[in-house]
């Protein structure tokens, strides 16, 4: 008999394996459960298969040795397999399949055991308890350039004993970093999205991958992505964010080509009150953070100043 067992996870523990047939005739059987090893029933050679089975019959090599007291009751029969069967079971999760012999091992027409087989009524069937984890399964991982630099968007479908996910960039000498970090979910059958946008990225070809890590230290790393980051086509000063804000908030500019950039706060009396920037800068986004703590209230004008480009635009400071 060869069992379907393709619906078992393959890091599957296998715990105990029952057989279940439907009896339909027996007189004092002596019969035993047998190992088929590689033996396929489905494709191997009638010789084979005898082999096999009268060779792993006896009581200590079979998984089931039966010596009924007499006739017994016909209908739904069930015997643990013992012995080897858990572990033979777990050798075969690769495959898909695990076969079993039956035989009367009286060898005579006197005393049998009959059993329903496939094209009947009563199939016969295993019942296999398991235990395993179900893993972290990441079904997508993908990056794309925004406006704000370059988003990652990772789905997983299952989760277990996941703490979070590390991102990491390769750097110019060919090993990765983390650039950020993402809690996860812990355990869950639910499927869970997550994002991290990577900024301050001047143009190239990036590589990331995700370092996922499990609360008792085990990692596992996704496949690698890779995207390309084009220089700005155009100069540009964003709105700060937040705004008005207190203390912080967030500059994002662009520069389309190589040169001196320069980015200073003003007050409405069009005194500089601080410089932000003052240096060279290759093409690429850019973003500073301003600290306000030790200005008073009140609008404040910000300058953006490289080559022929200039622009200016208000903030508000609420304390």
């Amino acid at each position: 008999m060869a069992f379907d067992i393709s619906a078992v996870p393959n890091n599957a523990t296998i715990n105990s394996v029952t057989f279940y047939g439907y009896l339909y005739a027996n007189s004092w059987p002596y019969w035993s459960i047998t190992p088929m090893g590689s033996v396929n029933p489905v494709t191997g050679s009638a010789s084979a298969i005898n082999s096999q089975v009268s060779n792993n019959y006896q009581e200590g090599t079979a998984y089931s040795y039966n010596q009924e007291s007499g006739t017994i009751t016909n209908g739904w029969l069930s015997r643990v397999l013992e012995n080897t069967a858990t572990a033979d079971l777990q050798s075969a999760l690769g495959q898909d399949w695990f076969a079993i012999g039956l035989v009367d091992f009286d060898f005579s027409s006197s005393y049998y055991v009959d059993f329903q087989g496939w094209a009947e009524a009563n199939k016969p069937f295993l019942r296999i308890t398991y235990s395993y984890l179900v893993p972290v399964e990441l079904a997508s991982f993908t990056a794309e350039v925004m406006k704000e630099g370059v988003e990652l968007n990772w789905t997983t479908t299952t989760e277990t004993n996941n703490q979070g996910f590390q991102i990491e960039r390769m750097n110019a000498g060919g090993s990765f970093e983390q650039v950020g970090y993402v809690a996860g979910f812990g355990t869950t059958t639910e499927p869970k999205s997550y994002s991290f946008i990577d900024s301050k990225l001047e143009a190239g070809s990036y590589t990331y991958r995700l370092k996922q890590i499990d609360f008792d230290g085990t990692i596992t790393y996704s496949e690698e992505v890779n995207v390309e980051v084009e220089i700005p086509l155009v100069y540009a000063l964003e709105q700060n964010y937040p705004n008005p804000f207190n203390p912080n908030t967030t500059i994002k500019y662009s520069i389309s080509e190589d040169g001196f950039v320069k980015l200073a706060v003003y007050n409405l009396l069009g005194e500089a009150v601080t410089t932000l920037v003052n240096n060279e800068q290759k093409a690429g986004r850019y973003e500073v953070v301003f600290d306000a703590s030790r200005f008073a209230s009140g609008v404040y004008l910000y300058r953006l100043e490289s080559k022929n480009f200039i622009s200016i635009k208000k903030m508000i400071v609420i304390k």
